[in-house]
Parts: C-alpha cells; sequence; structure tokens
C-alpha cells in the first residue's frame, strides 16, 4: 500500500473517532467524572478481576492532587452513584462496570490523555516522569479539532508515553503479552508499558531505565520474599511482586 494510501487511511480512522466522541452525542462532562471514568478505565484495563468500590478509593489516592477527587469512601460513593444515575456505569451494587455510554466517553478520555502524554514528551520534550500529571492538566482542554490535529501532528500514534494502547487506534498487540510476574527466569523480554499512577514509582522505574521498549532479564522472581529481580541497562535492579504485577512484557524471539 502506498503512503498516500496510509495517509488516507489514518485520516479516515481519525475523523470516525471524532465523529464517535461524546461531544458529538452528549454533554461534556465535568472534570471530576471525566477523571472517575478514566480511573475506572484504567482498573479495568490492567485489573483481572472485578473492580469495587474500595479499590477504586484506593485507586484515587494516588491521582494528583490537582484534580481534587477526593479518596474517601463517602465522596466516592456519592459520585459513583451520580455516574450510575447518568448511565455511565451500570446499577452492580457490588462491583463498578463502565455502560455502553461509560465505555465509549471513557475511551474518549482516555484517549485525549495519551495523546497529551505523547505532546508533552515527543513535541515539548519533558521528561518521561512528568508526562503523567502535565497530560492530566491538559486532557480536558483537548476539542476535537485539536485532538484531530494532535493525531496528525504526533503521526497517528498507537500508544501513549508509557506503552499504554490509545482507545481508537490501529495497535496490533503482540503475539505474547505477559506481565513481569508471569516471565520465566533466565529469558529475556521487550518492556511493553509500565504503569504511571503512582509517581514515585514512575520516577523510580523511570530513572532506572525501566521504561517502554527496554530490553530485561529476569534474574529471580521469588513468592517467598515477595520480590523479583531483573538486570537493565548493565545493572540488576529488584522490587515488589506486586510491582512486576503491573509492568507488562513480550517475549525477545
Amino acid at each position: 500500500m502506498s503512503k498516500t494510501s496510509n495517509k488516507k487511511s489514518d485520516n479516515i480512522n481519525a475523523n470516525n473517532l471524532l465523529a464517535n466522541s461524546p461531544y458529538h452525542s452528549q454533554k461534556r462532562l465535568s472534570m471530576v467524572a471525566e477523571n472517575y471514568l478514566l480511573s475506572i478505565y484504567y482498573l479495568q484495563e490492567n485489573n483481572e478481576n472485578k473492580i469495587s468500590l474500595t479499590e477504586l478509593a484506593e485507586y484515587l489516592k494516588n491521582a494528583p492532587v490537582s484534580e481534587n477527587l477526593g479518596s474517601s469512601l463517602p465522596s466516592v460513593s456519592a459520585m459513583i452513584k451520580r455516574l450510575i444515575k447518568e448511565g455511565l456505569l451500570t446499577s452492580n451494587a457490588k462491583d463498578l462496570e463502565l455502560s455502553a455510554a461509560g465505555k465509549q466517553s471513557a475511551e474518549f478520555i482516555v484517549r485525549r490523555h495519551r495523546l497529551a502524554e505523547r505532546l508533552v514528551v515527543d513535541v515539548l520534550g519533558m521528561d518521561l516522569e512528568y508526562a503523567y500529571e502535565e497530560a492530566h492538566l491538559l486532557e480536558h482542554a483537548i476539542s476535537p479539532k485539536v485532538e484531530k490535529r494532535l493525531i496528525e501532528l504526533l503521526n497517528h500514534p498507537t500508544t501513549g508515553a508509557f506503552g499504554q494502547k490509545i482507545p481508537g487506534s490501529n495497535k496490533h498487540e503482540p503475539t505474547l503479552t505477559l506481565r513481569l510476574i508471569n516471565t520465566q527466569i533466565g529469558s529475556e523480554y521487550s518492556i511493553l508499558s509500565i504503569p504511571p499512577e503512582d509517581n514515585d514509582l514512575l520516577v523510580y522505574l523511570v530513572r532506572n531505565g525501566l521504561v517502554p521498549n527496554a530490553k530485561v532479564k529476569i534474574i529471580d522472581i521469588s513468592k517467598t520474599r515477595g520480590v523479583t529481580t531483573i538486570h537493565c541497562n548493565d545493572q540488576d535492579i529488584t522490587f515488589s511482586n506486586n510491582v512486576a504485577n503491573t509492568i507488562f512484557v513480550s517475549s525477545i524471539i
């Protein structure tokens, strides 16, 4: 396929994303509601189990202070009830699940956020460790027209700065995607994505070179001690198995 055909296809895809965005079908959500949907989306994207109210409240403790979301159970519960009333979450009292409308809205928010991550890193040249919080500040100001221009400016990216898929992009997943915790000792892998939500953890990972596309060798995964040791950038790095469970890798063939 020619470059002209590829560009035309990318433009059609970008236009389809905009046509299906919440901006064209409903009133714009509040910043707080948008961030709740974004947080629930992130949890469901990374968690193999159902998401509870308590887990969401705990997760929100890592949100940038500037978002002013609140993480007490009463405040989180009140917002969840509002989102259920607005048809963005299902009314299941036990687990949190996005409705069809909620998923569409969440994907649009996540897409804006991950485009903002790319903008901050690829265009503005800021260090990766600052991209997540800066993207939170920018995501609410991105209109459909700006989104379309960003997609073109960034050459139709398929992932955010931390490796997670941009919803609506034509990203092809690797044949074998694993959590680092499930890898084989002695084998080598390429990092696909790292978790950006916990700022202290993010700074640790970035400063040790544990970023997307970095190559790592598994030295040890100890369930007894609860720690994982890998070799990366000519050094051994040890962190908890809980952290290893949040990093996704692919095999190096």
